[in-house]
């Protein structure tokens, strides 16, 4: 019964001793499996080593465009002062034209026919009247030339140039001399329309002349190139050259003996008046 007893006791004690071993085992192995993750749960991810922030790169400034020099706004050109001279109703007639004045570009005239050619249709009717009064008297004249456009003027100024240049005048001073005879295209009284060249019908009447130096006042005529009055005018004296002004100023320039410009000048002063 004893011996029963023993082997019973032996067996269970085996059985307690496996169990315990086993009871160990498994508790060993759940100390160091790692732990299960259940459905709905999320096996958190493994912190990784931190990576180093680089360093931003150091922001330029945006180039700057130049900046264009400051240009300076011209001044305005000045207008030309207004002549008192040509703002009076005889204005038209006492228009200065030569080589230092020409005539604007647009400049026009209107004209009327004349024994000779033609000339300024508010003069005409003075021109006709003095050469028919001078033929009456046994002094005829004729109109060699009245009014001449600026390409004809233009021509003749350049043929008198070339003239002069083949005579042996060096180019400049043949261009000045040949303007004192023969202005450049709009720089003539015959493209104003109010010079005449005038010279005896017969070519040789010396009579003609003087009755034309006389009584060219009466008819709104001066000479216009004298000797006296080279310096002002800058013309070479022509004793053939007549220009209309208006019986007013013909008749004071002749008494006064002075020239259009002095005149023009005088007439100023006093605004026109």
């Amino acid at each position: 019964m004893k011996r029963n007893s023993r082997a019973i006791g032996s067996v269970v004690m085996a059985v307690l001793a496996v169990a315990a071993a086993w009871t160990l085992r498994t508790g060993l192995d759940l100390w160091t499996a790692p732990p299960s993750v259940t459905e709905g749960e999320t096996r958190p991810a493994s912190t990784a080593a931190p990576t180093a922030t680089p360093r931003p790169a150091p922001v330029q400034a945006p180039p700057q465009q130049p900046v264009p020099a400051a240009t300076a706004t011209p001044a305005p050109s000045p207008s030309p002062t207004p002549d008192p001279v040509d703002e009076t109703p005889e204005g038209w007639m006492l228009r200065l034209v030569k080589p230092d004045c020409p005539l604007p570009e647009d400049f026009t005239v209107e004209l009327a026919k004349v024994a000779g050619g033609q000339f300024d249709a508010r003069a005409a009717g003075e021109l006709e009247r003095m050469l028919a009064d001078a033929k009456a008297a046994g002094c005829e004249l004729r109109l060699v030339c009245g009014y001449r456009d600026t390409a004809r003027q233009q021509n003749l100024y350049e043929q008198k140039k070339r003239q002069l240049e083949a005579a042996g005048m060096a180019p400049a001073r043949a261009a000045d001399e040949a303007a004192r005879w023969t202005p450049p295209g709009g720089c003539s009284e015959h493209n104003l329309g109010l010079g005449a060249d005038l010279l005896p019908a017969d070519g040789i009447n010396a009579e003609a002349l003087a009755w034309l130096e006389a009584h060219a006042a009466e008819y709104g005529f001066i000479r216009r190139y004298t000797e006296e009055c080279e310096k002002e005018t800058g013309m070479a004296p022509m004793s053939w050259h007549y220009r209309y002004v208006g019986h007013t100023a013909a008749a004071r320039i002749t008494e006064q003996g002075v020239c259009l410009e002095e005149y023009r000048e005088d007439l100023g002063q006093y605004g026109g008046r």
